[in-house]
């Protein structure tokens, strides 16, 4: 082509160390146009999602009815560093649920290990309740929940229902082995108490918390910040991620690779695992095989668009997906996936109604791609 075409040699950057490690990789900027590309790379703000016991494992379910209408189960978050939360993940079961009891989902700040003061609430009637294997989204008020470095916080839920029996189940792991911070807790009969205290066994509850970082994510560097590739020529960018002072989770964050080819704005997704395994338990620097939603076109749009997807490899099953349209106040606005897909790419169109037919007006919406523990969200502009 007789103008410049940059095209990344990564999909996607998945690094995996111990905690306090380090790791270090490189990706490519190839100049496939016949004139010399400029390019600058900046990050935009990390992604961390929260949770604790074996998210891979579900292995009990625990109900909770509206009886007493003062029950709760919870878990007990610690924030890294500075951080706004967003959303919640979590992951109910059909088996122990009875009834159709709403959902009531709080946070709440610390007291001695325990919910103290309310810090939001949020309820989701019965009926946009979503059961295993989709996880249940919960958005939060505002721009969401300041959260202090090395603060601990609280998500729970408890049920309202039209009878007293009605009860929601979540899903937990199996509580082997028992951790010493016994995170999932449980108020009964206006009493706290850990999952270990009551059953003997700490059980964690599959409640995650999603929190962005205002600044850019401080464990990522790269070198160098911008240049220009002649044409056919590729440039190396180094990349070094450090995990001090990290606690153990799955971190996300992503360069922005600003350019003067056809595609301006390239994003390279950042992965990197503290303390955990890469997705395919390859080494450090291996790009696993791993689902992404690659954003829609076009975008803005008028009519309709196209929202393409992939779906990695996995263990060779297919997985159960779900592709959710929000808008800006995390209400469900259409759901275009709700079933199993084959590994590949995939695309889906949307029309720009909601799920009972009715056109949708003018404005910024949400598209969310869930596949089991793992999601990404792309923002899309309707015009009228």
């Amino acid at each position: 082509v007789d103008y410049p075409y940059a095209q990344i040699d990564h999909d996607v950057i998945d690094l995996s160390v111990e905690l306090g490690g380090t790791a270090d990789t490189t990706f490519g900027i190839t100049n496939w146009g016949f004139d010399r590309l400029h390019y600058d790379l900046e990050l935009p703000q990390g992604e961390q999602i929260l949770s604790y016991g074996d998210m891979e494992d579900p292995a009990e379910t625990w109900a909770i009815s509206g009886e007493s209408n003062h029950d709760f189960y919870n878990v007990r978050f610690t924030a890294a560093q500075t951080c706004t939360l967003t959303s919640a993940r979590m992951l109910f079961s059909t088996d122990g649920t009875v009834g159709e009891p709403d959902l009531v989902v709080y946070v709440w700040d610390d007291s001695s290990g325990f919910p103290g003061a309310k810090l939001d609430s949020v309820v989701i009637p019965n009926g946009s309740v979503s059961f295993s294997p989709s996880w249940q989204l919960v958005y939060f008020s505002g721009q969401g929940i300041r959260i202090r470095p090395h603060q601990d916080f609280h998500i729970g839920y408890s049920v309202s229902g039209q009878e007293p029996t009605d009860a929601l189940a979540i899903v937990s792991d199996d509580g082997d082995p028992v951790g010493d911070e016994r995170r999932s807790s449980g108020k009964w009969s206006q009493y706290w108490g850990t999952m270990y205290d009551r059953h003997d066994r700490d059980a964690n509850f599959f409640i995650q918390a999603v929190v962005a970082y205002g600044d850019p994510p401080a464990w990522l560097d790269y070198d160098p910040q911008s240049g220009s590739v002649p044409p056919y020529a590729t440039d190396q960018i180094e990349l070094n991620l450090d995990a001090a002072g990290l606690s153990s989770g799955l971190y996300k964050s992503g360069i922005i690779i600003e350019n003067d080819s056809p595609d301006p704005a390239i994003v390279l997704p950042i992965i990197f695992r503290v303390g955990q395994t890469a997705v395919d338990g390859d080494d450090a620097g291996a790009v696993p095989q791993h689902h992404a939603l690659l954003g829609n076109y076009p975008n803005p749009f008028n009519v309709e668009t196209r929202i393409r997807y992939r779906i990695g490899d996995g263990d060779g099953e297919w997985p159960f997906v779900r592709l959710v349209i929000y808008n800006t106040l995390g209400q469900h606005v259409r759901q275009l996936i709700d079933g199993y897909r084959p590994p590949g790419a995939h695309e889906a169109l949307w029309d720009g109604r909601d799920d009972r037919g009715h056109a949708v007006a003018g404005g910024l919406y949400l598209c969310r791609l869930e596949v089991g523990t793992v999601f990404d969200t792309r923002k899309m502009v309707l015009l009228k």
